[in-house]
């Protein structure tokens, strides 16, 4: 499937009006494989009383859900349309286990996270589907408006690379994910789930947000070639490599 970043405008919980309260960085490569980190966005104070909601870049990470594990598409429901796909994590930060897990084995209990995508006339992303509500525990419907964001500031086809941690548990289950200009990582370990976002920006990359034993982990090498199921060593633990290209 096509590699993609993508960013939320807004989420909706019908009947109630759409919030967009969470700064949401998605980044997919084409084996499906995806990390979605979902962050608070803080109110940041002026004189005269004034407020405007911080981006995740200035303060760290007040992760509200962050997840990384499979997309897989399924076919359009009867007499529609409409593509449609369901998400299955390997780790979620509303559901943390520290555990090692197969692409088919997702943390237990997690509810389905299914949605249908339909192309809106300005080239957004209207999703809508059924997940958990965290405000209520309860599966309910949902919409989500996405945009998708060009790669790479370079010509050519993105540099993508995704590494899954293999090996001691005890540090716990980590992924790291480059696609273009962005790289998002999450590790589910004894310390807590803990997550970094980095991007490219003007050839440099900075680290946007980051929390807990997020902080420690490692940036992906965007010149080095790995083969995809290659075992490789990096920032002193063991990586297999998922994806790259």
């Amino acid at each position: 499937m096509d590699p993609l970043v993508s960013i939320r405008l807004s989420l909706r919980w019908p009947p109630d009006p759409p919030t967009a309260d969470e700064d949401v960085l998605v980044v997919q490569g084409r084996s499906g494989f995806f990390l979605d980190l979902r962050v608070k966005r803080r109110q940041v104070n002026f004189a005269g009383g004034l407020q405007r909601q911080a981006k995740a870049g200035e303060g760290d990470c007040e992760v509200t859900w962050a997840t990384a594990g499979w997309k897989e598409v399924l076919a359009p429901r009867p007499g529609e349309d409409r593509p449609r796909a369901r998400f299955t994590p390997v780790i979620d930060s509303r559901r943390p286990a520290s555990s090692t897990r197969s692409r088919n084995s997702p943390p237990p209990d997690t509810p389905p996270d299914e949605g249908s995508f339909e192309t809106l006339t300005n080239g957004d992303v209207l999703e809508r589907g059924e997940m958990e509500n965290p405000e209520t525990g309860k599966v309910a419907q949902y919409e989500e408006v996405w945009r998708r964001l060009p790669l790479s500031q370079d010509d050519g086809p993105p540099r993508i690379v995704i590494f899954e941690s293999v090996g001691d548990e005890a540090d716990g289950k980590a992924f790291v994910g480059r696609v273009g200009d962005y790289e998002l990582g999450m590790v589910d370990g004894a310390e807590g789930f803990g997550v970094v976002r980095r991007e490219r920006k003007e050839g440099i990359w900075q680290v946007v947000c980051a929390n807990g034993a997020g902080r420690l982990l490692p940036t992906l090498d965007g010149a080095q070639e790995y083969a995809e199921g290659d075992t490789v060593q990096l920032a002193g633990r063991a990586w297999r490599v998922i994806e790259s290209t």
